[in-house]
């Protein structure tokens, strides 16, 4: 595992995770992050 330097910020680390997913992988942690939302909502109702 590389170390990271001191002088990366949280943008530059976010990017960089960001670029290491494909598309389908977001597409599914949204599906996720959604159905987990919908399911609080209808707790909350």
């Amino acid at each position: 595992m590389q170390r990271k330097s001191q002088s990366d910020n949280r943008g530059e680390k976010l990017y960089k995770a960001w670029g290491k997913h494909s598309v389908s992988e977001l597409d599914d942690l949204i599906d996720i992050v959604r159905r987990k939302i919908d399911d609080e909502e209808k707790r909350q109702a």
